[in-house]
């Protein structure tokens, strides 16, 4: 496990958990890529998919994950705020 103080994708907004230590990296939409060594598919064949990426790995753009207790916080303080005027 990645120690919560590293900026890892484990620790990421836009990492996803897939198995174990294994997870997809959700910053960008799917890309294309060559799927024909993936069994099961013929030559010549094409996915979309995210990135797969150890919840140890890191990049520069890391973006710390916010806990559910905390978005409601934020959601519920967000709602207090008035309306500006004349918009």
């Amino acid at each position: 496990m990645a120690d919560t103080n590293d900026r890892t994708c484990e620790g990421c907004a836009f990492w996803k958990q897939v198995a174990g230590n294994v997870g997809q990296c959700r910053r960008r939409s799917p890309q294309p890529a060559m799927a024909s060594l993936v069994p099961d598919n013929g030559p010549g064949t094409w996915r979309a998919s995210w990135p797969d990426t150890l919840e140890d790995d890191w990049c520069g753009e890391f973006s710390p994950r916010v806990s559910a207790p905390t978005r409601a916080a934020l959601g519920a303080a967000l709602a207090r705020v008035p309306e500006p005027e004349g918009g």
